[in-house]
């Protein structure tokens, strides 16, 4: 790994402190429950209706003569799926690639589908359903996991 010349913590820096204030957070956040579960299904669920309402939005402002209503429709579609490929990365491969909802699947095998977990998610063919994108998920686990969390 690469060390930044540049990154320079100020003196005031205390990395027991530091590692003490992480505990914490750890602490107060907690366990994944079933109520946090239910919260990531619906946000796959909006984004699925996201993704696929904009394709159909895309389809059919592309069949509509050139006008107001076809710039709308196409306008919001490619909107629509903007936002459910942001919803997929951002919020539900960042926490579930972090392992997030591990311990609860540990715990409570049926809480949630079992490819919301770290090390299965978005891998082999699940990657066309979960994470279809220009970046494979294991390079995102070194890059952000790794570099960035741990470095």
């Amino acid at each position: 790994m690469c060390k930044s010349e540049t990154y320079v913590l100020d003196a005031s820096f205390n990395p027991e402190e530091f590692v003490e204030d992480i505990k914490k957070a750890k602490a107060a956040v907690g366990e994944a429950t079933h109520e946090d579960a239910q919260h990531l299904q619906r946000f796959v669920f909006i984004s699925q209706v996201l993704l696929y309402g904009g394709h159909v939005l895309l389809l059919t402002g592309a069949a509509l003569p050139f006008g107001a209503g076809a710039l709308l429709s196409l306008s919001a579609g490619a909107l629509m799926i903007a936002y459910a490929r942001c919803m997929k990365w951002a919020i539900i491969g960042h926490h579930v690639s972090h392992g997030g909802y591990d311990s609860l699947q540990k715990k409570h095998p049926d809480a949630l589908p079992k490819h919301y977990k770290r090390g299965v998610f978005a891998i082999g063919f699940r990657r066309f359903f979960d994470w279809l994108d220009w970046m494979l998920p294991q390079a995102w686990d070194v890059e952000h996991n790794k570099a960035h969390h741990y470095y």
